[in-house]
Formats: C-alpha cells, structure tokens, sequence
C-alpha cells in the first residue's frame, strides 16, 4: 500500500491510537505519522499494521500543518466553547475570523 504525505490512517494492532495523519515520510520509507490519541509515532511504511482510511479530522488537518522540525516545542490545540464569544467581548474582538457553526479551536505553543 503507498502512503502519502497527509493520508489518514489506523494502526490496526494498537486501536487505542486512534486516526492519524502522514506527516512527513523519512529515509527507509519510514513514515511520521500523528495520531490523535497515540500521539507522534515513526511506523515502517511497509507495516501490516497500517491502514489506510477515509476519515479527516479538524485536529489533524491542524497537526499537518505544524513544523514538526521544532522538537523543542508542543502544540496544544484546545476547542473552545462557542458560547465563549457571547461571554468575553474581548475574545470575540480577537477572533473576528471565527465563522459561527464551524470548530472553534485555540492553537498555544509551548517549550519544553
């Protein structure tokens, strides 16, 4: 099976993983793969294990377009109650961008 960079996959022999996203494919086709409760994971390409899947998700469209270079850092990405907008003006005023309806999501960085 080719694997591409932003296809959607499961880890059949660990479930509790969840979805992930193809980030980025290393040497020895190697695959860099972010799942959503596994986390970051190097998978061998050619593993049985891994299957593709029509799936797409707010949070992993998110995790590919991170840098992933910066290893210094974490990305925490935290969805945000939609009822905050009619809660907190300023909140509102700094997020003009947000289209009612659609996920809400506050990306912070961190150093670790």
């Amino acid at each position: 099976m080719l694997l591409r960079v932003g296809d959607y996959v499961k880890q059949i022999s660990q479930p509790e993983w969840g979805t992930g996203r193809v980030i980025s494919i290393a040497e020895s086709e190697k695959l860099i793969i972010f799942f959503l409760r596994g986390g970051k994971r190097i998978i061998q390409g050619s593993s049985p294990d891994l299957e593709k899947v029509d799936a797409r998700d707010p949070l992993l469209d998110l995790a590919g377009k991170v840098d992933w270079k910066r290893a210094d850092r974490n990305l925490y990405v935290i969805e945000v109650n939609p009822k905050t907008f009619d809660w907190d003006r300023r909140f509102f005023e700094a997020n003009l961008h947000w289209i009612p309806g659609n996920l809400c999501v506050e990306k912070i960085w961190g150093q670790t």
